[in-house]
């Protein structure tokens, strides 16, 4: 059985109420409310006895289990997570080991991987530090076939820095992602209310956007791509909807570029497997002057029916 990461003093059970070492930040860590993050499972778990097992509901409707345990002398650590009937998600595992100190800092290496409705299947390696009241999680994409001692740099395309700030109400995470040589900046809140608030800027105002999912489930989206930094003629700027069964409905109108001059405007209902299906309506001079019937399917393939006889969407 492998060593912690750290060998310093690990949490006792009864830390989880806020009580054992003086806490190093002034800010309470023990309710942060980032469920995907391994932080909200060790802090909030009510944990049975020394033996480190736990099996509680998280907040929410979607995910209704949450079972398994930490070594509290080895620090292996490992839970299941379990989802609601309807919901896109059917399982999400975590395995890894690390340290959680009894004055509220950190340090885990853990792989979570997770599994959909379609039964895909894919896997990210969190390495989660925390020290005082700063914190920094490294994403690594993560092969789900890989061990947990499987070093991901070489292979991950993407990886995540952030720090979170602990306040009364709220996590804060600031963070970049960066994928294809391409950097998307992330500011990222999780509340009671909220269980995360996504704003993100895609490589330095190509497209910009706000995410927001709620913990029944559902969630919202706003979002705007401009000509002016994308190379193109048009601006877009649109609004989501997303539903618990993972499908989502996107709705965006097309502008002239560098104005607010309507070119068209499409509303397509997606459903989780990637296919489509709604309206582009095209525009001259403000007026609608045609419209398309338009069907995506889950490969991809785009086709439409136009009541002016020619193509214009797909």
């Amino acid at each position: 059985m492998r060593s912690p990461l750290s060998a310093l003093v690990l949490l006792a059970p009864v830390a989880l109420a806020g009580c054992g070492l003086p806490l190093v930040c002034a800010k309470d860590p023990h309710d942060w409310y980032d469920q995907d993050n391994a932080t909200y499972t060790l802090l909030n778990a009510r944990f049975d006895s020394q033996k480190g097992n736990f099996d509680f509901d998280p907040i929410g409707k979607a995910n209704t289990r949450r079972k398994g345990s930490y070594n509290l002398n080895t620090g292996d650590l490992a839970w299941v997570d379990s989802f609601d009937d309807g919901y896109w998600l059917t399982e999400r595992k975590a395995e890894g080991y690390g340290t959680i100190y009894d004055n509220g800092n950190l340090d885990l290496l853990v792989k979570v991987t997770w599994t959909d409705v379609l039964d895909a299947t894919w896997a990210q390696l969190l390495r989660i530090e925390r020290t005082r009241c700063d914190a920094s999680v490294t994403r690594y994409a993560f092969d789900p076939d890989w061990t947990v001692d499987h070093a991901p740099a070489a292979n991950g395309e993407t990886g995540y820095w952030a720090e979170e700030l602990r306040s009364d109400t709220k996590v804060t995470q600031y963070g970049e992602v960066v994928s294809g040589g391409v950097t998307t900046v992330h500011e990222v809140t999780c509340t009671q209310s909220v269980q995360r608030k996504d704003s993100w800027d895609y490589d330095g105002g190509v497209a910009t956007g706000t995410r927001t999912d709620k913990y029944d489930g559902t969630g919202s989206g706003d979002w705007a791509q401009y000509a002016e930094n994308a190379g193109g003629s048009f601006d877009y700027l649109g609004d989501d909807e997303y539903y618990f069964d993972g499908s989502w409905l996107r709705s965006y109108g097309i502008y002239t570029a560098g104005t607010n001059v309507l070119r068209g405007q499409v509303d397509l209902l997606y459903q989780y497997d990637g296919s489509a299906s709604g309206t582009f309506v095209g525009y001259n001079s403000g007026n609608p002057t045609y419209t398309c019937d338009v069907t995506v399917t889950a490969s991809g393939n785009c086709s439409e029916t136009c009541d002016d006889g020619s193509r214009h969407y797909c």
